[in-house]
């Protein structure tokens, strides 16, 4: 598994531990630690899964503009009618 969701599931079991911990005692120190360690790994966590999901689709597009430029580049050779018949023929 990721680390990223690693961490998302970790910062899940401190926010379960806070609920449980401030159920007992509502105005528990421990409960309120683990509450914000909680909330902070959650973020921390989102945020790494979403970097990773934007880097995949960064790389997707830059994939697809190399693509491009390769065409581009092919596409130089045509310099009239029959010469693009040919073009995109192929």
């Amino acid at each position: 598994m990721p680390p990223s969701l690693v961490r998302v599931e970790d910062a899940c079991i401190l926010l379960q531990e806070a609920v449980r911990l401030f159920n007992a005692d509502s105005t528990s120190a421990i409960a309120k630690k683990k509450l914000i360690d909680g909330s902070r790994g959650i973020l921390q966590g989102t945020s790494s899964v979403l970097l990773t999901v934007d880097m995949s689709e960064v790389r997707k597009i830059i994939g697809y503009c190399r693509s491009v430029l390769e065409m581009l580049a092919s596409a130089e050779v045509v310099n009239s009618l029959s010469s693009l018949a040919e073009f995109v023929k192929i």
